[in-house]
């Protein structure tokens, strides 16, 4: 019977050799079927199951994942490894093994068993591999993993996102999952290779229209790698991954990058007219390390979108950092801190929605912290910062969540502090973005 498994699996690799993503075809042969025990676990109960275990766990019980392929290796951009999704979430398995698509194509239905695999974690990312860290031999993989049915790759739905900020409203639910991403443009469009050194990872970065921004890492090994980033505004698809707290895309073919305008972009994030509404936003710029090795402090650091002379910082603690390829102000642990941003001029405006952008440095497990403990004032009086509780536990350290808050009194001359309290920053706040707009 395993003889005729792999002849039949043979036959199909030579068929579908010629296939991409798109136009898959189904060989003329009796499809592949599961007739074991049903699925008995999801994505999404894995994670919270073995969220906490270290890596390299021996998995025990008899535990049975349902999915579909969502990325494969077609492209040479994504290395021993599948990308599997089942509704309920998304995750990497780590196979020692190359040309993956050919038997696990992206569309394809597995039942994978658990039972004799290993956890695997990766840049702070949970995952399925083997023992001691390392990659589910082949032979032991095809032994756990079972297809069932043909490949559908036109069932492969992405998620849709026009605001990358919105990455973060659900990172356990988005990493490892398929996103389509509209509206956004390459920073180096027209200009820069998504890989120009063969066998060195490409970095690059797309924008929103909001200026968020998200980079995309290309291996030197992709049949894609010396193209060159299409101009304007497009839709890119991909695999949404996260490495140490920082998302980053991983294209799979280049049938993935499509519908780009071939409108330069002026880099500023849109080429839309100002929004009116706008009375007052900031960025905190591209910050890089000094010469030394030190982020810059808020006193020296010219990079704001305004002019520096509006920052200051009374209590000397504050720096001006990069956090997923986004500049912050870092209001270091256990240390009173405070900015101030004076003379903003809102006009005849008396009263205006304050939106902050904020994350706090929770990484490990237990380790959680709520954001309104960044305090805010408005010309001397105290704001209603809202809650939001952010936790290691979920992978949230270090990631932008966005604060409302309405009804904010301003004038012509109006000052905003953000402070901090050594008591109840435990872990360290960063300040991503602030703006204030009309109602």
């Amino acid at each position: 019977m395993k003889t005729i498994h792999k002849l039949l699996a043979a036959f199909a690799i030579l068929l579908s050799a010629t296939s991409c993503v798109g136009d898959y075809e189904m060989p003329d042969l009796p499809a592949p079927s599961y007739d074991g025990p049903e699925a008995n676990i999801t994505i999404a109960e894995y994670r919270n199951r073995f969220g906490s275990a270290p890596s390299g766990t021996l998995i025990e019980d008899d535990l049975i994942l349902r999915a579909v392929v969502t990325g494969d290796d077609e492209g040479g951009n994504i290395y021993k490894q599948l990308i599997i999704e089942d509704g309920t979430g998304g995750i990497s398995v780590q196979v020692d093994a190359n040309n993956l698509f050919n038997t696990y194509h992206v569309g394809q239905e597995i039942y994978l068993d658990l039972n004799g695999l290993y956890t695997s974690i990766y840049g702070g990312e949970l995952q399925i591999g083997y023992a001691n860290g390392d990659r589910i031999p082949s032979d032991t993989f095809d032994e756990h993993a079972h297809r069932n049915g043909w490949p559908h790759p036109e069932s492969v739905e992405p998620k849709a996102f026009t605001d990358l900020s919105e990455l973060n409203n659900d990172v356990q639910g988005n990493v490892f999952t398929l996103v389509r991403l509209d509206s956004v443009y390459f920073l180096n469009g027209g200009e820069a290779q998504f890989a120009p050194v063969q066998g060195e990872y490409g970095q690059e970065y797309l924008s929103d229209r909001y200026g968020n921004q998200l980079l995309v890492r290309t291996s030197g090994y992709s049949n894609f790698r010396t193209e060159t980033l299409p101009v304007g505004y497009g839709k890119v698809m991909g695999i949404l991954g996260r490495y140490n707290g920082t998302w980053q895309l991983t294209i799979r073919t280049i049938d993935d990058v499509y519908g780009f305008d071939g409108k330069p972009v002026d880099g500023t994030g849109g080429d839309e007219e100002p929004d009116q509404n706008v009375l007052f936003s900031e960025t905190f710029g591209t910050p890089e390390r000094g010469s030394d090795g030190n982020w810059p402090s808020v006193s020296s650091y010219t990079g704001f979108d305004n002019p520096a002379s509006m920052f200051e910082d009374p209590t000397g603690y504050l720096t001006v950092r990069a956090q997923g390829g986004r500049g912050n102000v870092w209001f270091s642990a256990n240390h009173d801190n405070s900015l101030l941003i004076n003379g903003i001029d809102c006009g005849s405006a008396t009263q205006a929605t304050l939106t902050i952008e904020v994350g706090a440095n929770v990484y490990d497990a237990g380790e959680e912290m709520d954001l309104n403990a960044l305090k805010v004032r408005c010309n001397g009086v105290e704001l209603d910062v809202p809650s939001r509780v952010v936790s290691g536990d979920r992978s949230e350290g270090n990631l932008p969540f966005s604060l409302e808050i309405p009804h904010v009194a301003v004038s012509n001359n109006t000052t905003l502090e953000f402070a901090a309290e050594a008591t109840t920053n435990t872990y360290g706040l960063r300040l991503f973005s602030v703006k204030l707009e009309t109602e």
